[in-house]
C-alpha cells in the first residue's frame, strides 16, 4: 500500500505501518485517556491516565496484528505466499498473491482472522475477571483488559458482517461457492452484499449527521465509502480474472515490440526508441534475441544525460538476476492484478531464454475487448 513504511518482517512476511495509521493511534490514545479511563478508573491521575491509553492503543493494534497474522498463517499452510501485512486506519490488511482457488480454503482464511480476535477478546475479558476486584494497580491494567476484550470482540463480529471484501463477506463467499460451486456467482453475490452493507453504513452516517452527532456521522460515511469502493474493486478484479480465465499470456503479448542491443548507446536508446514510441521500458536483446536486460527511463535518468552518448545500454539496463519475466504459457488472469498494483508497464515475455514477446497494459485491454478463445492443446508429432 502507497505511503506505507515496513518496520519489521516476521516469518518472512513485511509489516508495514501506512501514515493514516499514526491519526488514528493518536486518536484513540487521546479518547481512553480523556474519556475512557477517567470512567473506568477514578483513582489515576492525568499523566497515568495517558499511559493506560498509550499502552492500551499500542496492545490492540498488536491484537488487529494477530488478527491479521492468523489469516497469513493459514493462508501459507494452504500453499498461499502472503506478500505484507499493512496495518492503517480502518484496521489491518493481509496481501496475498492469489485468490483462493476452493471454497473450503477461502473460508478457512477468512474465518481465521475473526477467531484470532474472538480468543483475544476471551483471554482478556479473564484477566479483566480475574483482577477486577485487585488493588489499584490491578484495577488500572484490568480496565485496560476490559477494554481490550470489549474491542477484540467488537472486531471479530465487525469483520464478520457479510460484506465482500471483509472476512464476513469472503466467508459468505466461500458457503456460497461451496454449495453452488460456481466461484463467479458466489463473487457477484458477496460484492452485493458488500455494497448493500457499505450503502447502509452511510445512510447511519448521514442519520448521525442530522442529529448532530458529527464525529459518528463522519466514521461511519468514511468506513461506508471505503468498503463500498473495496467491494467494487474487488468485483472488478474478479470480473477481469472471470473473463481471463483459460488465456494464457501468449494470447495477449505483444509479438512486435522495440529492442536495443547491449552496445546502443543511452542516446541513441532514448532518440530512437523510448521517446518516439513513448515507452516506459525496451528490453535489451542479443542477436540471437536472449533477453539480457530491460532499460528503463528511470534506470536511464540515473546517467547524467551528458554522457548519455558514449555510456551503453548494457551500463544502466538492470540486471539479468533482478529480471522479472513471465513465460507465454502462464495464465494471464494471475498477473493482471500484479501488472496494475505495482504500476508495471511491460513484462518480457520469455521462452527457452530468448524474447518472444512483451506484455503490456495495452494488450491486456485489447484481450478483454474481443472474444476470448481458450488455446487449446497440439500434440507433438
Amino acid at each position: 500500500m502507497r505511503g506505507s513504511v515496513k518496520v519489521v518482517r516476521l516469518s518472512g512476511i513485511d509489516i508495514q505501518i501506512h501514515f493514516s495509521w499514526f491519526l488514528i493511534f493518536a486518536a484513540v490514545t487521546w479518547s481512553l485517556a480523556t474519556f475512557y479511563f477517567p470512567l473506568r478508573s477514578h483513582t489515576l491521575a492525568a499523566g497515568p491516565q495517558w499511559a493506560a491509553g498509550s499502552t492500551a492503543s499500542v496492545l490492540f493494534f498488536l491484537s488487529v496484528l494477530a488478527h491479521e497474522l492468523s489469516h497469513a498463517a493459514v493462508a501459507k499452510r494452504l500453499g498461499y505466499e502472503v506478500e505484507g501485512i499493512t496495518l492503517f486506519i480502518l484496521g489491518g490488511m493481509a496481501s496475498i498473491s492469489r485468490e483462493a482457488e476452493r471454497a473450503r480454503e477461502e473460508f478457512w482464511i477468512a474465518v481465521a482472522g475473526p477467531l484470532s480476535s474472538l480468543a483475544l477478546g476471551l483471554l482478556f475479558g479473564a484477566f479483566w475477571v480475574a483482577t477486577r476486584n485487585a488493588g489499584a494497580t490491578f484495577s488500572s491494567t484490568g480496565s485496560i483488559a476490559l477494554w481490550l476484550a470489549e474491542m477484540n470482540v467488537l472486531l471479530a463480529l465487525f469483520n464478520l458482517v457479510p460484506g465482500y471484501p471483509m472476512d464476513g463477506g469472503r466467508v459468505l463467499r466461500a458457503v456460497v461457492w461451496g454449495v453452488s460451486g460456481n466461484g463467479w456467482l458466489a463473487t457477484r453475490v458477496a460484492a452485493w452484499v458488500g455494497r448493500l452493507f457499505a450503502y447502509t453504513l452511510v445512510l447511519g452516517g448521514v442519520y448521525f449527521l442530522v442529529q448532530g452527532a458529527i464525529a459518528s456521522a463522519v466514521w461511519l460515511i468514511a468506513v461506508g465509502w471505503f468498503l463500498h469502493s473495496t467491494a467494487s474493486s474487488s468485483y472488478r478484479q474478479a470480473a477481469v480474472r472471470e473473463r481471463l480465465k483459460g488465456v494464457a499470456v501468449g494470447q495477449a503479448m505483444s509479438r512486435e515490440y522495440p529492442t536495443i542491443a547491449p552496445s546502443l548507446t543511452l542516446r541513441d536508446a532514448f532518440d530512437r526508441i523510448l521517446q518516439p514510441y513513448h515507452l516506459a521500458a525496451v528490453p535489451v536483446v542479443t542477436d540471437d534475441n536472449s533477453l539480457v536486460g530491460v532499460l528503463t527511463r528511470s534506470s536511464l535518468s540515473a546517467i547524467p544525460e551528458m554522457d548519455w552518448a558514449v555510456t551503453p545500454a548494457a551500463r544502466a539496463m538492470s540486471q539479468p538476476g533482478a529480471l522479472e519475466t513471465v513465460a507465454p504459457e502462464e495464465p494471464l488472469g494471475e498477473l493482471v492484478e500484479n501488472l496494475d498494483n505495482r504500476k508495471i508497464e511491460a513484462l518480457p515475455v520469455v521462452d527457452g531464454g530468448r524474447l518472444v514477446g512483451m506484455l503490456t497494459r495495452k494488450g491486456v485491454r485489447d484481450v478483454l475487448r474481443r472474444p476470448i478463445v481458450a488455446p487449446t492443446k497440439t500434440e507433438s508429432s
